[in-house]
């Protein structure tokens, strides 16, 4: 008994063995495209055998490098989560190359914008190279190489793993030269946590040429394993036309790569002009008295500045006298100008009663003409009671204070408003900013909201089925009237409260199947949401079963000639495009809401 016990328990243990080295349990999945995406830039990867961090090393990947996530894998054991990859995306049988990574190094190509790519290219050292399907000098030649070829890794010391002219092989290592790198999108993120990253002449990193404020683009050059990278940055005349402006030194540390743009943080200030200048060679552009600029830099005592163009796709970059510019306390430019609020312009009237449009000013005093447009950015409160103000598709501007109904970023959430039960209010100032309105199983609640003024007039009548819960996000200016009849609740929204639809981190997530959101809900673009003025858009569908879904836009100064507007138009795939600018709510009603990275 004692021997047969011995060996069942044996058994056991072997079982035991066996399932720890099969622990990495892997699962089908549709494949998808990345990137080997290292924070380490000048690190390589290692693509394994097996999902084993002990396993032996089929090549050294660079980061950037383009493969096909086949599977992914996690190791039960250890907690290491792998990724079955393919480097040859043409998946051929001869010359692929294929093995495990550390899924954490791994970027996801989800979208049309992509995922940053660092290549790294080589010539041939002659005008006719063998490529091979297979490292040494026995494999099949696939073609010659005669031009530059793109080298995704290393296999040991004599061989290269290449891409050349869409063919994928292998090329001896001291059968290429001039081995170089492009990053064409990175962002200087202080390692320090600072606002600044200082820019250097020389690789040394001793004298320094200046600097350059956190969230600034680059593009990377080169780098070393000691550590330093060179970067540029350049100007757009045309999307046709690239000009590299400024070139320096920074250290590896205070630079990220692989994160997409909308999820980095801007500390670049914004300006704006004192009067017309000319930006230099080669652009000889006219930037307009009052427009906004972004303040990169500051190089050899000038501003490095960046002027995206009213109404255009360009960016010009150059350096610019400090006299020409006054600096506002405004900080992560982005397209012109980011705001920190909203502003609604006074309507004014002439004797007749018709409407006449606001003087805006070119700089504080200097009118310049008018506008019909009430809704603005703010984009700074400046001194003498001045606000430097932004309409889309405008240079910014300025108004004076008085009249201008001011709502600052921090003014949407309430802090500590009253609770609040049904029955009739006036809201007061500490009741201004955003409400959530809930209703959930079986419950009715109606919400009229009034405002003479602003001509606000707006109900939200809900039913909710047992089983759901509706919530809606509600604004109410300083001396809306609220009627609340029915049940449900009204509670102040806070940052924490908040039902977030999507931040702009799980939109870098997500992939544009994926929903962001379904049911029915109303939130506030540029903060819940972002808005047209980031990378991507946003389209909806129906939900599966439902009549009449639908969607509409409104702004977040609501008046009678802009409310809600229904959105009909969706397309033969049930599909019907937003467009949002900050400021504005969208209200969904038995949607999905999908993230648009494309171009329509």
């Amino acid at each position: 008994m004692k021997k047969l016990l011995a060996m069942m328990l044996a058994l056991c243990c072997l079982a035991a063995l066996m399932g720890g080295a099969g622990a990495a349990e892997e699962k089908a999945l549709m494949p998808y495209n990345a990137v080997i995406a290292n924070p380490k830039v000048a690190d390589r990867l290692n693509l394994r055998d097996k999902p084993d961090k002990k396993a032996n090393s089929l090549a050294r990947l660079y980061s950037g490098t383009p493969v096909t996530v086949l599977d992914e894998i996690q190791d039960e054991k250890t907690g290491d989560a792998w990724a079955h990859v393919q480097v040859d995306q043409t998946r051929r049988e001869s010359a692929s190359l294929s093995g495990y990574v550390l899924k954490e190094y791994l970027m996801r190509k989800n979208r049309n914008y992509g995922a940053p790519e660092l290549f790294v290219t080589a010539d041939p050292v002659s005008g006719r190279v063998p490529l091979r399907d297979k490292p040494g000098n026995s494999g099949t030649q696939l073609t010659f190489v005669s031009d530059t070829v793109y080298v995704l890794g290393d296999v040991g010391d004599d061989w290269r793993y290449v891409r050349y002219n869409g063919v994928y092989g292998y090329v001896r290592t001291n059968q290429l030269t001039r081995k170089t790198t492009n990053i064409w999108e990175a962002f200087l993120c202080p390692a320090n946590g600072g606002d600044k990253v200082t820019l250097f002449d020389d690789k040394e990193l001793k004298n320094e040429k200046g600097f350059l404020y956190a969230g600034t683009n680059v593009r990377v050059r080169d780098y070393t394993r000691d550590g330093w990278a060179l970067v540029e940055n350049y100007g757009a005349f045309s999307n046709s036309e690239l000009t590299v402006s400024l070139q320096g030194y920074v250290r590896q540390e205070d630079l990220t790569v692989f994160v997409q743009p909308w999820a980095v943080e801007r500390r670049i200030p914004t300006a704006y002009a004192l009067a017309d200048f000319t930006l230099p060679h080669p652009f000889e552009t006219t930037v307009p008295k009052g427009a906004a600029l972004g303040v990169l830099g500051e190089i050899g005592g000038q501003y490095w500045a960046l002027y995206a163009m009213a109404g255009s796709p360009e960016y010009i970059y150059g350096l610019v006298d400090k006299t020409k510019v006054h600096v506002t306390d405004l900080a992560g430019f982005r397209k012109g100008a980011q705001r920190r609020g909203y502003a609604l312009l006074p309507r004014e009237t002439d004797e007749d009663g018709y409407a006449v449009g606001t003087t805006v000013y070119t700089a504080p005093g200097e009118a310049e003409h008018e506008t019909y447009l009430r809704r603005a950015q703010l984009l700074a409160q400046l001194e003498n009671s001045w606000l430097q103000v932004r309409q889309q598709g405008y240079p910014s501007f300025f108004v004076p204070e008085a009249g201008v109904q001011i709502i600052e970023e921090e003014d949407l959430w309430v802090r500590e408003a009253a609770e609040k039960t049904p029955g009739a209010w006036t809201a007061e100032e500490q009741d201004a900013g955003l409400w959530l309105l809930t209703v959930q199983n079986g419950e009715t609640a109606k919400l009229t909201l009034e405002h003479e003024v602003l001509e606000k007039d707006e109900t939200y009548d809900v039913t909710a089925r047992q089983g759901e819960t509706v919530t809606y996000t509600v604004y109410i200016p300083v001396g809306t009237d609220v009627h609340w009849t029915g049940g449900g609740t009204l509670t102040p929204a806070s940052r924490e409260s908040l039902p977030v639809v999507s931040t702009l981190q799980s939109v870098a997530e997500a992939q544009e199947s994926d929903a962001l959101f379904s049911g029915s809900g109303r939130f506030l673009c540029d903060h819940q949401l972002a808005s047209d003025y980031d990378y991507f858009g946003y389209w909806v569908k129906p939900i599966d079963g439902a009549e009449d879904a639908w969607a509409k836009v409104s702004s977040l100064f609501s008046t009678g000639e802009d409310d809600f507007t229904l959105i009909t138009d969706f397309d033969d795939e049930d599909r019907a495009t937003l467009e949002l600018e900050p400021g504005t709510f969208i209200e969904l009603h038995n949607c999905s809401l999908f993230p648009n990275f494309g171009n329509g």
